[in-house]
């Protein structure tokens, strides 16, 4: 979405050091029927089932799939799914409130204060990859875009999800979404980010 010029301004202010919101833990017994086939169908793409498990053969000839050690169950991956769409989800209201913090000349921070739970969540590897699933790309796009001036997004929320982006288990699909390619593209020819999304 274009950024209003209210937006740029705010941008500009001195950054906040910020508090780190823990992750909320969820009740998952009672995702909806729809949310849940939606969340099986990423099982595949997040955890690539297909080289996960073994096969074996039982008595009566039957082939079935064994689990490997350290696999989570299909339970586990599920609720893990779970986590990263409301994780993915938090991270898009925070965008939106920023927005509407810019649209009202306040200070738009909530980026900003949610950078160090997204770095510590964002270590695990089986999470990234649920995260990845749960389209995380478009929002991180979202979170360091310019603004309609060129202005940049704070530079704490600018460096750490380049850094982010680095450890992620990212895919060729992955860059595509939310055009990432081209937006990196467009930042590393960014006068204010020489130096900096050059790492």
């Amino acid at each position: 979405p274009t950024h209003s010029s209210q937006e740029e301004a705010v941008f500009d202010v001195e950054e906040h050091t910020g508090t780190e919101n823990p992750t909320e833990e969820n009740n998952d017994s009672h995702i909806p029927p729809a949310e849940m086939e939606y969340l099986k169908s990423k099982i595949h793409e997040a955890f690539d089932t297909g080289l996960d498990y073994a096969v074996e053969v039982n008595d009566d000839g039957k082939e079935r799939k064994r689990k490997k050690p350290g696999q989570l169950t299909e339970k586990q991956q599920i609720e893990l799914l779970n986590r990263a769409r409301m994780f993915v989800h938090k991270m898009d209201e925070c965008y939106a409130k920023d927005l509407e913090a810019f649209s009202k000349g306040e200070i738009a921070d909530n980026r900003l204060r949610m950078m160090k739970e997204i770095e510590r969540d964002l270590r695990s590897p089986d999470f990234a990859r649920c995260c990845l699933a749960c389209k995380i790309m478009p929002v991180l796009a979202k979170w360091i875009r310019p603004g309609a001036q060129g202005n940049l997004p704070f530079n704490r929320v600018r460096t750490g999800i380049y850094h982010i982006l680095y450890d992620l288990p990212i895919k060729n699909q992955n860059i595509k979404e939310g055009h990432m390619g081209e937006l990196l593209v467009m930042l590393w020819r960014h006068p204010k980010e020489i130096g900096r999304a050059h790492v």
